[in-house]
């Protein structure tokens, strides 16, 4: 069984692997199993840019590294892991900017953390027990995306298309993709996922074929 408490999982690949379908999986696993569960994203550190007009902040590369807060989002999981709660300012994906209403990341047996710069932060990195890499195609990505965006956070489909092809593409090849090489497991996300999340949970928890 778990000797680690809180145990937290990494997730990391490019936008549209398959990511938040395995991290909601798994942590469903989780659980079913009697487990507490808390999952992160790193979308939760986008820094907030309220000092720049909309315009400008449409214009942002929110796939470059330097988006994300991780000296906030570092000093979140150092705090869970030591046991405590933590809160922080909700990001909102329509205007950029943190809002007026709190997100709190509670202890839990199981923490998951998703997200394309999961393993960024070398801090960051120093946090997790395990970290899982999710690889696909990148056709099957860009479709994922589109419909991601247009559907959940209110983009038009020329906004999404644009976006990927000035900026995403290129960030993801420079930044996301590099960090396969820190994972302690790499999977496909076009894959069995069901029977991989069984096998994660397996080898986590401990339990024989």
């Amino acid at each position: 069984m778990l000797k680690n408490d809180p145990y937290i999982i990494g997730i990391s690949g490019p936008t549209g692997s398959g990511k938040t379908f395995i991290t909601k999986q798994l942590a469903e696993k989780f659980r079913n199993h009697n487990f507490s569960v808390e999952i992160i994203s790193t979308d939760d550190f986008y820094r907030d840019l309220s000092h720049l007009t909309f315009d400008e902040r449409t214009k942002v590369n929110y796939d470059d590294p330097d988006s994300i807060d991780f000296g906030e989002f570092n000093d979140v999981l150092k705090r869970i892991n030591q046991g405590e709660k933590v809160t922080i300012n909700q990001y909102d994906f329509k205007t950029h900017t943190r809002i007026n209403k709190q997100r709190t990341f509670n202890v839990a047996n199981i923490i998951i953390v998703e997200g394309i710069f999961a393993f960024t932060d070398e801090e960051v990195l120093r946090n997790y027990s395990l970290t899982i890499f999710v690889e696909l195609d990148s056709d099957l990505r860009i479709i994922r995306r589109i419909d991601r965006d247009y559907k959940e956070r209110g983009r038009s489909f020329n906004s999404v298309v644009n976006q990927y092809t000035t900026t995403v593409k290129l960030t993801q090849e420079l930044h996301v993709l590099r960090d396969k090489t820190k994972a302690d497991l790499i999977i496909y996300g076009n894959k069995n996922q069901l029977r991989i999340v069984e096998l994660i949970f397996r080898g986590i928890v401990g339990l024989a074929d």
